[in-house]
């Protein structure tokens, strides 16, 4: 360490004296530099010296000029101007002369043509009234053509009327042709406010990947023949059926479900018709005639058009060809109307009859028909026909029309001919009279010319005198006016040559000029030099160069190199010294002890972190291992008992336990209840979209059994399970509920239904309770001991009858 020390200090004084020797050697070149730019400041102010005699003469001679210019200038003012007078005069004196000759030329040539029209005047006279006779007989000929023009226009102006009122009437029929013809973009903005636009594309990109028929939406393939019967099958067939995608192979509906509904999240519905019953096997039960008596005109499935595969499905699940439709008879007849005629149509009534389930009488019931929603936008082929039939007497009326356009325009044509001769003829009449008239006007004013010609005399002599004694009077000024513009150029001249003996002078000067910019500049670099490199010296040194301490300093000097490049190699030598005994900086020790000890750390703080993520997981795994197969075994549990209840209804089904994307997100578990209500197609997930009200219903019911085994309670409140079933299904439900309840270790049950279905069976174990509601109490009135025995006496004593 003492031995680097003492390079670094002998490394620092050659530093030192190296920036000693760059300020000295900086100083010299400055007293130079001063020197030099003294001697060119004495050469540049002996040349201003010398270049002032010059310069006092060239403003003498100039004053000179001036003087001279200024004389000639007020001397010869007047006599210049009078002598482009005289210039003037020469030329308004040839000028004058030249118009002589010319008048004279005219003169002649006037008498000539006057010679000639008065000759021509003579000639044309005898035929003046023969033109004009011609003329009043072609006038009152252009008058009689011109009011049948007239007249042919005035038709023609009524039958372009009529043709371009039959031209928009035939585009109105073609817009209105293409409008009743195209109708699937209208269907289609209807489909896309519910969600189906998408789909329906998707399904005319994918189609070729099916193996059987398959359609878009019934609504889109569905035509009504007539607009007005839409709302009847509308109120029959459900929305659901009408937006629903219909295939004849289930593998086709399995994979449209897959990929619109599991993949694409679309709200669609697909639904199966095998082609395994053909058409002609739907035949209406009842002759339409037998029926006209009532007011029945057609069937539902008369009034539209649509493919065999969903002709089908209509048919054969809502009976379209056993419904009949008829008008205000029917309504006023709707009591007269056969029994067997379930359901039945009017203008503006849907009417239903049934059997109830509860009292096995029929019930009738009537609903208002709403407008239709998906069916409005079809073809109605009785519109089209008529359209066409317009279309092809607009055409027959418009060909008419032309034709008669064609001969009015053959005879304006004519008449145009013949308007056009009469016109020449008058023109060329016109002409000759014209001619005849100008003739007369020519000859008057040649007339007139040649008198103003003949008026004019020659006084060419007169004006020549005049002007040659204007001339003489300015001859001997001109003359002394010469004199004095020579003098003028000699005083120029001298000037001139004084001139370029200055520019010559003051050229030397410029240059001596710009060596003293030079050398001032030079003067200027080398101060700002020696400046920096006292600065520098005066920075290594840490003192100032007049202080007694820089004296010591200039003695260490003594024993180090003189010249500059001996103290550089010196540095070399000294530096690389240096460099070879290594680096031993405290500073960078301490550091290394100090990352040491942070890295030792960290690496204790990983292994306990690793060693705590071990322990949860293995506690995670304890814990599952726990409660996991009991989840597992009691998803298992439900899971039978829902498959076995639903299978007693012929219904499939199924109950898994989701784990996530993370067997160990245990915050994403839950149940996925999986059914399957139709014998097509496979099992789907229970949600609001794939299933029907009453589907979802029989479900949830149904889950909610095969939770009771679970777990052991002394009662349970059963409030409304039946709501949005129908008939079969409340029966059921109720059958496999009363099954339950009967076990030998159920809990009581209280049930809570606003109805009950007729001719269900109760078991003994069961108590049937009926609360009777209304205005009056009748509690008296009756005693329900009486009605039960009278009841058991009629069942000779069983009371299970």
């Amino acid at each position: 360490m003492q031995s680097k020390q003492a390079l670094q200090d002998k490394l620092d004084r050659l530093q030192q004296k190296q920036a000693y020797q760059l300020y000295l050697k900086s100083k010299d070149d400055l007293d130079m530099s001063e020197k030099l730019l003294g001697e060119r400041v004495a050469v540049r102010e002996a040349l201003e010296v010398e270049n002032r005699p010059f310069q006092i003469r060239v403003t003498n001679e100039k004053k000179k000029i001036l003087e001279i210019d200024e004389k000639i200038k007020n001397t010869f003012e007047l006599p210049e101007s009078i002598n482009d007078k005289i210039r003037e005069n020469v030329n308004d004196f040839e000028r004058w002369c030249i118009n002589e000759k010319k008048h004279q030329e005219k003169l002649k040539d006037a008498r000539r043509q006057i010679d000639f029209l008065e000759n021509t005047l003579k000639e044309m006279a005898n035929s003046e009234d023969g033109f004009r006779k011609q003329d009043a007989k072609l006038i009152a000929e252009e008058k009689e053509v011109m009011k049948s023009i007239f007249d042919i226009q005035k038709k023609k102006q009524t039958l372009d009327m009529k043709i371009l009122n039959v031209e928009h009437q035939m585009k109105l029929t073609d817009t209105e042709l293409s409008r009743a013809r195209d109708v699937g973009e209208l269907k289609l903005r209807k489909l896309k406010a519910e969600g189906l636009y998408e789909p329906i594309m998707w399904f005319r990109k994918h189609k070729d990947q099916l193996k059987g028929k398959a359609y878009e939406p019934m609504a889109m393939v569905i035509n009504m023949k007539s607009e007005g019967m839409a709302k009847y099958l509308e109120s029959i067939v459900p929305r659901r059926d009408l937006v629903a995608f219909i295939c004849e192979d289930p593998d086709d509906a399995n994979f449209l479900m897959e990929e619109l509904r599991d993949k694409g999240n679309y709200k669609v519905n697909v639904i199966t018709s095998k082609p395994t019953t053909p058409l002609t096997s739907f035949t209406r039960p009842y002759n339409l005639g037998d029926l006209r008596e009532f007011g029945f005109h057609s069937f539902v499935s008369d009034i539209f058009t649509a493919p065999e595969t969903v002709k089908r499905y209509l048919f054969q699940n809502y009976n379209l060809h056993r419904i009949p439709i008829g008008n205000e008879t029917t309504y006023s007849k709707a009591n007269e109307v056969p029994t067997e005629i379930r359901t039945f149509m009017t203008e503006n009534k849907k009417f239903t009859t049934r059997l109830s389930k509860y009292t096995r009488e029929t019930i009738s019931s009537s609903t208002d028909l709403k407008p239709s929603v998906y069916l409005t936008a079809s073809v109605n082929e009785d519109h089209i026909r008529e359209c066409i039939k317009r279309k092809m007497d607009l055409s027959d009326e418009y060909k008419d029309l032309q034709k008669d356009a064609t001969d009015l325009e053959l005879q304006d044509k004519n008449f145009d001919e013949k308007l056009k001769e009469i016109k020449k003829s008058r023109s060329e009449i016109k002409g000759s009279l014209s001619k005849i008239s100008s003739c007369q006007s020519r000859l008057a004013n040649l007339k007139r010319t040649e008198n103003e010609l003949k008026e004019r005399r020659n006084n060419e002599e007169e004006e020549k005198r005049k002007l040659e004694k204007k001339n003489q009077k300015y001859g001997d000024i001109i003359l002394l006016m010469q004199l004095e513009q020579k003098e003028s150029q000699k005083a120029r001249h001298n000037v001139y040559l004084l001139e370029q003996d200055l520019r010559t002078n003051q050229k030397k000067m410029k240059e001596a000029e710009r060596e003293e910019t030079k050398f001032r500049s030079v003067v200027d670099g080398a101060r700002h030099l020696t400046k920096k490199h006292l600065q520098q010296l005066e920075e290594y040194c840490r003192t100032k160069i007049t202080s007694s301490s820089f004296k010591n300093i200039l003695k260490d000097f003594e024993q180090l190199p003189d010249t500059l490049t001996d103290i550089e190699r010196e540095i070399h030598v000294t530096q690389t010294k240096a460099e070879c005994l290594g680096h031993s900086d405290n500073n960078a020790i301490a550091e290394y002890e100090r990352r040491k000890r942070t890295l030792a750390a960290m690496k204790a703080a990983v292994e306990q972190l690793s060693s705590d993520l071990a322990a949860a997981k293995k506690k995670i795994e304890e814990v599952k291992s726990k409660w996991f197969p009991f989840v597992s075994d009691l998803v298992s549990k439900i899971n039978r008992k829902f498959g076995d209840l639903l299978a007693k209804i012929n219904y499939v089904g199924e109950v898994l336990l989701v784990q996530g994307q993370h067997e160990d997100d245990f915050a994403n578990y839950g149940f996925k209840i999986q059914v399957k209500f139709r014998q097509e197609g496979g099992l789907q997930e229970l949600n609001q979209f794939r299933q029907s009200g009453g589907e979802r219903a029989v479900a949830i019911a149904i889950y909610l059994m095969s939770l009771q085994e679970l777990t052991s309670v002394p009662f349970r409140c059963v409030d409304e399970i039946n709501q949005g079933m129908d008939e079969f299904h409340e029966s059921v439900v109720f059958k496999l509920l009363s099954g339950i309840v009967t076990g030998s270790d159920s809990a009581q049950y209280f049930l809570f239904t606003p109805k009950v279905l007729k001719n269900l069976e109760f078991p003994r174990e069961l108590l049937f309770l009926c609360v009777n509601n209304g205005e009056v109490d009748c509690g008296e009135c009756y005693k329900c001991r009486d009605f039960l025995n009278s009841k058991r006496k009629k069942n000779n004593g069983d009371p299970q009858r």
